[in-house]
């Protein structure tokens, strides 16, 4: 039964440690979500090289060797 009160009432000690919304995010706050969008921005650019290189070698190996090209080219 007091569970169900509490989560009726609320507990007093939750709307005492509840931040306030208007005041905005605290410095502490603000330094985590910066450091959050780095990570973010980082493991994009992570991302992208990771392709990149991923499309060189696998268009790399679907060319002929240069000798093998060499052999078979026909002279004009």
């Amino acid at each position: 039964m007091s569970l169900a009160a509490i989560t009726v009432v609320g507990s007093p000690r939750a709307t005492e440690a509840r931040p306030s919304v208007l005041s905005g995010p605290t410095r502490e706050e603000a330094r985590l979500k910066r450091h959050l969008n780095r990570l973010g921005a980082i493991t994009t650019a992570t991302e992208l090289s990771y392709v990149a290189v991923n499309a060189a070698l696998a268009q790399a190996g679907h060319s002929r060797p240069p000798l093998r090209r060499a052999l078979t080219r026909r002279s004009r």
